[in-house]
């Protein structure tokens, strides 16, 4: 069937005949389906759809923090969603079993000036060198924003899923360019409780810069590290 919405003529979006439609940012696509589909079982088959729910699930969890979210929809590929575009960047990098530590959760950037990342008590406890030796700076960039996606994989229990994904995020007003920062993400008790279910956890961190208007001026590349 088609749907037909938004202005005049219409944005279609459904099955129409042997035609399948959508709509992207305003942009409708039209597609032929497939006459006939047999599900394959092969494990190259198997492992492909296991790789696709992996790396959906990992570009969901970067898309829900909305600092990465908005990071990556000013590289949006022309024609895709943001998300199917964090998915592009990381398919090849995951895992059929779980994202890996080559995943990214930014797109480029200047060079992390994360010294080092590990629990420390109930938080994320991230280093930072002194930001200036890693890049240069406007006078608009006073604050920044530390956004982590933490993978646990590998369950200790056959009862718990092979892998899970949650954000954690840090706001610091007035930041010293010049100086080494610890940054401290506090940890939920439930987010405590599931890293020890797991025995192999991935931080993912990147450094933000904004003005004092909360704008997103640069961001650091990816930094990952396995535990």
């Amino acid at each position: 069937m088609a749907i037909l919405s938004g202005n005049v003529i219409g944005n279609l979006s459904g099955k129409l005949g042997n035609l399948a439609a959508r709509t992207v940012y305003g942009q409708t696509i039209m597609s032929a389906r497939p006459s006939s589909f047999n599900v394959s079982y092969s494990d190259a088959i198997v492992a492909a759809r296991q790789k696709f729910a992996v790396t959906g699930a990992f570009a969901k969890a970067v898309l829900n923090s909305p600092n990465l979210g908005t990071i990556w929809d000013k590289v949006r590929i022309q024609g895709m969603s943001t998300f199917n575009t964090i998915f592009k960047s990381n398919y090849s990098f995951s895992s059929s079993l779980h994202p890996t530590i080559s995943n990214i959760i930014t797109p480029d950037g200047f060079t992390s000036p994360v010294a080092s990342c590990a629990i420390v008590g109930q938080n994320l406890s991230v280093a930072l060198n002194p930001l200036i030796s890693v890049n240069t700076f406007s006078a608009e960039e006073l604050n920044i924003s530390l956004s982590a996606l933490v993978v646990l994989h590998t369950p200790n229990s056959v009862e718990d899923p092979a892998f899970r994904i949650f954000n954690l995020e840090k706001d610091v007003e007035l930041f010293n360019f010049q100086s080494a920062y610890t940054a401290e993400l506090p940890l939920s008790t439930v987010q405590s409780a599931l890293i020890g279910n797991y025995s192999n956890t991935i931080f993912f961190v990147t450094c933000i810069t904004r003005t004092v208007a909360n704008k997103i001026v640069q961001h650091s590349s990816t930094y990952a590290i396995q535990i």
